[in-house]
């Protein structure tokens, strides 16, 4: 009984002395756990500053824990701080390579910083670790374009098509762009009509394709589909639909022209406050704004950026003065517009089909 009374105490000391030692020995994870929850927590409640904090306080615990540095970078671009975002994404990946969500997100950071060919080699791991991922290819389209790569792009986009039904729509509009920007213009109205049979209630969906018809010649169906446009957009969409309305107008040397742009923008003009540099390109097609003030108003810092908005600006000054009758003034302007080199915008296909049907008229 002596022997059994001391066996059964020796058995409960033990067992307490494990116990103890399995609290002592809690791993940093189990350590960091409930503030990678607190942490979830504030960010569901958009509190992404209590957030990075708990998750600080996880990275603190748990150094190694690629969760932490994930939960925290997309905390940082909650609240668009890419670089920070950029850093912990990078970080995650070194602790967790393997992973394509933080691929995929770096690249997704260097877009919105407008790093287009930053960008693309972590889209491109991304792609290498998870190939269904339809976003993959949609980011890195977008991306490959604005570094010129048309061909690229093309590709991302047809893929995109393939891997997402639902939203064919979008795969079939920027594919459109592409090819339009290759002077494939029958390719490009293609894909338009192809977005417009998935999809007839997208506004943009009619104005590109309006844009392609307005190349082509086609100016009754440019017109329609721009009509289209505006009777699907929002106030806050039309601003473009119009000033490519005003352009075929100037084309078709309608005295509507600048009319429907002066109705809609008495109306509507507090929703754009003081944006650059469509507002300023407003401005000037109604007489209010000089053309040196509108191309200054159109310079930007991203030299990409630069080109394109001049690239708008040198095309619509054209079509106004070709509203005039000043067509020397037009051609020059729309010469200007086509020397940007900015050929993924709108505007530089539709300054060079301009100047070609103006050069037929000579």
């Amino acid at each position: 009984m002596k022997f059994t009374a001391l066996a059964t105490a020796s058995m409960l000391t033990l067992s307490f002395l494990l116990c103890g030692m399995t609290a002592r020995a809690a791993s940093p994870s189990d350590l960091a756990e409930p503030h990678l929850k607190s942490g979830d927590d504030k960010a569901k409640k958009q509190d992404n500053e209590g957030a990075i904090a708990d998750y600080s306080k996880a990275i603190e615990i748990d150094p190694s824990s690629a969760t932490a540095f994930t939960r925290r970078a997309k905390a940082w671009q909650a609240m668009r701080d890419y670089d920070r975002a950029i850093t912990d994404y990078a970080r995650a990946v070194e602790l967790a390579p393997g992973k394509a969500e933080n691929h995929f997100l770096i690249g997704f950071c260097h877009l919105n910083k407008e790093e287009h060919a930053a960008a693309i080699p972590s889209l491109t791991k991304a792609a290498q670790l998870d190939p269904g991922n339809a976003p993959v290819y949609m980011l890195r389209g977008m991306c490959r374009s604005r570094t010129n790569d048309k061909a690229g792009a093309l590709e991302d986009y047809t893929r995109f098509i393939e891997l997402n039904p639902k939203l064919k729509t979008w795969g079939y509009l920027s594919r459109g762009g592409i090819k339009a920007s290759m002077d494939d213009l029958p390719g490009a109205l293609a894909d338009c009509n192809k977005a417009i049979e998935l999809d007839a209630s997208q506004y943009l969906a009619y104005q590109r394709r309006a844009d392609i018809h307005f190349c082509l010649g086609k100016n009754a169906e440019a017109e329609r589909d721009l009509r289209q446009s505006l009777q699907l957009a929002k106030p806050e969409e039309a601003l473009y639909p119009h000033l490519h309305l005003f352009a075929l107008q100037a084309r078709l040397g309608d005295p509507a022209s600048g009319r429907d742009l002066r109705d809609f923008w008495n109306d509507h003009h507090k929703i754009f406050g003081d944006q650059a540099p469509p507002v300023s390109i407003i401005q000037f097609l109604l007489g209010r704004l000089s053309e040196q003030d509108l191309l200054a108003a159109a310079k930007a810092t991203n030299p990409q950026k630069n080109d394109g908005q001049h690239c708008e600006a040198w095309f619509l000054a054209g079509m106004k003065h070709l509203a005039s009758g000043d067509k020397q003034q037009a051609v020059d302007c729309l010469e200007k517009a086509v020397a940007t080199h900015a050929d993924m915008a709108a505007e530089h296909a539709m300054a060079r089909a301009e100047l070609a049907r103006l050069e037929t008229l000579k």
